[in-house]
């Protein structure tokens, strides 16, 4: 899944890496996520009023000829807004988002939806085609896997108009003339998964669009933390969308792989955290430390968290550890047969002179992502194989395993819900 923002910010490197990864030879299905939210109206964390002035995508830039800095749109949005027109430039000129009032003007949605869908069919392609040296590579390529509709953050406040909008973007792009599956992305708050009647209607509205397949983004939507109701309500809403289109979750983790017994298709992360993302990120909010991965909670804890927790659960060798805790490639070369090696997964430095605080090396992040992706794996290919009793069973001797130990207990109270999720 390729944001369009970073497709703009570094269209060579990351077409090659499409190219590398999508090709002929390994045709790995790639997605183009077009970022149309982007340039919508949002509303902050803790307020109420929608903000349209879209400043969540500038940044301070400092003007060469008049040495001040001044906040202007990032250039990967301008770019993006250049390419797509429309009223997606209009926005930027104006400084002004894209409001529900686009649905009383359908030939703007018109334009919209074709130039998101040939954006997505044609980026890639036109990346190699400036190149005369590489031009023969653009017929290599494949088209993504599918295309999405143009999408916008749905305010509960204003849930019908914001679903109105959903509709005649999805219904519009579904009826071009696309040789890909048309898919749309329903993006609004957590809160509305305490609605059903909300539920109700975007569901009916995603079934009757023409769509291929839906991918759902619930902001703040913690799957590890969030209610039992919640879960529940999101469990029947995959079971009843899925009878009709592909669903897949946008930003999901271990609960979303266990979802596929309900029929969610897929999910999507980041590599070592991004299994939630809420619309409008914290400005200034640096990249998170990318923790071990305990596969039996779903969870990223500090390490010496865990390693005060091992002798709880029998845990004192590094056998001991491959048998109960993980027994991936990662932990065993650098466990070896010594336990105390699990420490390196996170070791610490000062990473400037001027640094103030530890943080972990690079080396050791970079441990944690791939022990991580071969978790994630593992997870996949075992939830594929599992009914709906093996899976409550696989949360509940988690949760027993692990609860009992003071420095982990807080961090497994999740499968006690996940548990009841499977056996209802």
């Amino acid at each position: 899944m390729v944001g369009a923002n970073l497709l703009e910010s570094a269209p060579g490197a990351t077409s090659s890496m499409v190219f590398k990864y999508a090709g002929m030879r390994n045709k790995i299905p790639y997605y183009i996520d077009p970022m149309t939210y982007a340039f919508g109206s949002y509303t902050e964390r803790g307020s109420s009023e929608p903000r349209f002035d879209l400043d969540w995508i500038k940044s301070d830039q400092k003007n060469k000829k008049t040495n001040s800095v001044e906040r202007r749109f990032k250039r990967s949005y301008r770019v993006l807004a250049e390419t797509l027109g429309g009223v997606v430039l209009r926005a930027l000129e104006t400084d002004n988002g894209i409001s529900t009032d686009l649905i009383d003007r359908p030939e703007d949605i018109d334009q919209l939806c074709e130039a998101v869908v040939q954006y997505q069919r044609s980026r890639i392609k036109n990346e190699f085609e400036k190149d005369s040296e590489y031009v023969d590579a653009a017929n290599r390529i494949p088209g993504p896997a599918a295309v999405f509709a143009p999408y916008f953050y749905i305010d509960p406040s204003r849930f019908d108009a914001g679903l109105a909008l959903f509709t005649a973007c999805a219904s519009v792009a579904a009826s071009l003339k696309s040789t890909e599956p048309v898919h749309a992305i329903l993006c609004t708050d957590v809160s509305i998964l305490d609605s059903e009647e909300s539920l109700s209607k975007a569901a009916e509205s995603i079934k009757t669009s023409g769509v291929d397949g839906v991918w759902l983004w619930f902001s703040r939507f913690y799957e590890d933390t969030d209610l039992t109701p919640r879960l529940m309500r999101f469990r029947y809403l995959i079971e009843e969308l899925s009878e009709t289109v592909i669903v897949n979750n946008l930003h999901g983790g271990m609960f979303s792989l266990a979802m596929s017994r309900f029929g969610l298709s897929g999910t999507s992360h980041g590599v070592g955290y991004g299994e939630q993302k809420d619309v409008i990120p914290v400005i200034g909010q640096s990249t998170p430390t990318v923790r071990y991965y305990l596969p039996d909670l779903g969870r990223r804890l500090s390490v010496p968290q865990i390693q005060r927790a091992l002798s709880g659960v029998d845990v004192v060798t590094a056998e001991q550890f491959f048998e109960k805790v993980c027994g991936c490639v990662i932990c065993r070369r650098i466990i070896g047969e010594d336990l105390n090696g699990f420490s390196s997964f996170g070791d610490l430095h000062y990473a400037t002179e001027e640094s103030r605080r530890k943080a972990q090396t690079p080396v050791a992040a970079k441990r944690c992502r791939f022990h991580y992706l071969l978790n994630r794996a593992r997870e996949r290919d075992k939830f594929r194989g599992c009914d709906l009793v093996a899976i409550a069973e696989l949360f509940k001797d988690a949760y027993l395993k692990w609860q009992k130990q003071p420095t982990l207990s807080g961090d497994a109270q999740h499968l006690k819900s996940w548990t009841q999720i499977f056996r209802i």
